[in-house]
């Protein structure tokens, strides 16, 4: 299923840079923000809805946005919280590292009792419910990012270990957890906002919390990312309008829009390889075992497309190596 939907936007990718190459669609400034923000909130409100939820990217958005933001979510009873005292003949770390949890602690329960409100679905305040989604996502975003960083620069690091340090405080470390950080923040703190304006809770709460949110998506603009959730909302309001009766039941569907983004994707490899994205080209290189670079494409500039040029462009850009063609 993984590999579907990958190829799926893989190949909605490339059909996007043809039809923009032939002039035929322009370019439009944060077209992906605006895929993102709007295909975003129309799984927030699905995520809202009543329908069957076990679609992937339900898992994704009650990770990010929080379960109690869904509409059979039931709140928690809680139970009075006892202090925990220290022992007293601990050493001086133990010691730091005890009083450090219990100023954390008592940070956290005061948090936990400001800006409450009934209305509300989750446990505790709303400021708690805020700040602890935000940071946790927040740190998650960052040491994913950092993680990552790390093996590509791994030969790098290990002959300066001191390059590790500027790539904790470089700009790009902190996009991705600055992103999900602020997404789930903003998410949050406009539905806390809405239901107290409001005085009742509602699954609409969710267009102007995730129209606001997506604008976050600035701060890691990524493609793949935006033409996912374009997709995942796409599909699954097909098959709710198909179980709903408003579109008909395509029977193999998978199978055909799998095979169709294959074609596409070896068509535009073929007469256009500048239209591919670099790890397309390569994955495609890989998959034909270097059959694609190889293919002499002059009897195809017949059609119009450039074909050997745009070829010859694509090889010395990312793999500059004699050209070696087999001739029909």
């Amino acid at each position: 299923m993984y590999l579907k939907v990958i190829l799926y936007f893989k190949a909605s990718e490339t059909f996007y840079n043809m039809m923009v190459n032939r002039g035929i669609i322009n370019p439009i400034p944060y077209g992906d923000l605006f895929i993102f923000g709007s295909s975003i909130t129309l799984l927030l409100y699905f995520f809202r809805g009543q329908h069957n939820k076990t679609d992937s990217i339900y898992s994704l958005l009650r990770f990010v946005v929080g379960p109690s933001e869904e509409n059979d979510y039931t709140k928690p009873l809680l139970s009075p919280q006892t202090p925990q005292l220290a022992k007293s003949n601990q050493d001086t770390i133990r010691q730091a590292i005890t009083d450090i949890h219990q100023a954390y602690c008592t940070i956290d329960s005061k948090l936990k009792t400001i800006w409450t409100n009934d209305v509300c679905p989750h446990a505790y305040g709303c400021l708690h419910y805020i700040l602890s989604s935000g940071t946790r996502l927040f740190l998650v975003g960052y040491t994913l990012q950092l993680s990552l960083k790390s093996l590509l620069q791994a030969n790098r690091i290990l002959r300066k270990p001191s390059y590790i340090l500027k790539l904790m405080i470089s700009s790009d470390t902190f996009s991705l957890g600055a992103f999900l950080g602020g997404f789930s923040s903003i998410y949050r703190i406009v539905s806390c906002l809405m239901r107290r304006l409001l005085g009742k809770d509602s699954k609409y709460i969710c267009i102007p919390a995730g129209s606001l949110a997506s604008l976050t998506f600035c701060l890691y603009r990524n493609n793949t990312i935006a033409l996912y959730v374009m997709l995942k909302a796409l599909q699954i309001m097909y098959i709710k309008g198909s179980n709903d009766g408003l579109f008909p039941d395509l029977p193999q569907a998978n199978i055909f829009f799998y095979c169709f983004s294959t074609a596409i994707l070896f068509h535009a490899a073929i007469l256009e390889p500048h239209n591919l994205r670099p790890s397309y080209w390569k994955f495609l290189q890989s998959v034909s075992g270097g059959s694609i670079g190889l293919m002499d494409r002059h009897c195809l500039d017949i059609f119009g497309l450039k074909s050997s040029e745009s070829l010859e462009r694509v090889l010395k850009k990312y793999k500059p190596v004699p050209l070696q063609v087999f001739k029909f």
